[in-house]
């Protein structure tokens, strides 16, 4: 059991971080407001970046070419995937399941994700920042396509461009540029591990900041469902996701990836955030809100068991 807990570990502080922060949101929102997310963001993204050489991750001859299997599965599939999916649910949940599906990759355990299982995170950061940039103009448009609805979808791309270059790109760029002076690389590469450990610590205390919203905004939903639809909404969630991580996964298999590149574009293509989504889905009502929070759930316990299944560590 003690060998288990000390593998396992950080999936097991997932799972009680997303339960315990759902059920005792109310003592621990003044906790988590206080959290400033968008700096703890930019500092998971400093410390999963300084350990790598970005240009020599990515000029393998595959690499850039899952990156945009990777982009195109997350942007271009997964909203109509949701859309032809989303068809055996109620119009709420349909419309929040494609909002879902809309929203760019995951801005951090994407990556914490990727080099658990020995992938190329390199890979999963950049296509953060690419689907995150594209959000701007496909979320409104592919609104606009797929529910009719997307004149009443607000996406200040101004703002969100903004928000992804200071808090994305900027820690990104920025640890690589420290990476250019000797003793700062070295120190990066000797500590590695100390610095991956605090980028997964940081990732559960940003689970908790959304686990805590996610339990607020389910108690603040007077509409109640049905459990088959419940049940309908969960499955059909967790489908979507995984037929998005196996067309990327499938996908950079077909050009000959390695198995590091095809993880990191299996999680990439297939994780969404929870702010982004959120944020437009609460224009449409209280129950268009529950697909992303179900989506973001499901996503970081099924890549929880996925990574440890298909990674590269457990292939060797």
């Amino acid at each position: 059991m003690t060998k288990f807990a000390r593998q396992q570990w950080f999936l097991l502080a997932l799972g009680a971080t997303l339960v315990g922060g759902a059920l005792f949101y109310q003592p621990l929102r003044p906790v988590t407001e206080a959290i400033p997310q968008h700096p703890l963001l930019a500092v998971i993204l400093w410390l999963m970046s300084a350990p790598l050489d970005l240009r020599r991750s990515l000029s393998g001859r595959h690499a850039v070419a899952a990156t945009g299997i990777a982009v195109a599965v997350n942007t271009l599939a997964a909203g109509p995937l949701a859309w032809v999916m989303g068809r055996a649910l109620i119009e709420p949940l349909a419309i929040g399941l494609v909002l879902a599906a809309l929203s760019p990759c995951t801005m951090a355990s994407a990556a914490v994700w990727t080099r658990r299982g020995g992938g190329n995170d390199a890979i999963a950061l950049m296509v953060t920042v690419v689907t995150s940039l594209l959000s701007v103009v496909s979320l409104p448009g592919w609104a606009w396509l797929l529910i009719g609805k997307g004149q009443n979808v607000e996406v200040d791309a101004v703002e969100l461009a903004g928000k992804m270059l200071v808090y994305v790109v900027l820690p990104i760029g920025l640890a690589q540029a420290m990476r250019g002076w000797s003793p700062c690389r070295l120190w990066c590469d000797r500590h590695r591990h100390q610095l991956s450990l605090t980028a997964q610590l940081g990732l559960l205390l940003m689970v908790l900041i959304g686990a805590v919203r996610c339990g607020e905004l389910l108690a603040g939903t007077d509409s109640t469902l049905r459990l088959v639809d419940w049940g309908l909404l969960i499955v059909i969630t967790a489908v979507v996701h995984v037929v998005l991580f196996a067309l990327a996964w499938y996908g950079t298999r077909a050009i000959g990836a390695p198995r590091a590149d095809m993880l990191a574009a299996a999680v990439s293509g297939s994780q969404k955030t929870l702010a982004v989504g959120l944020s437009v889905a609460m224009e449409f009502g209280p129950l268009a809100i529950l697909p992303m929070i179900v989506y973001h759930t499901l996503q970081l316990l099924i890549d929880a068991v996925l990574v440890e299944k298909l990674g590269v560590k457990r292939a060797k």
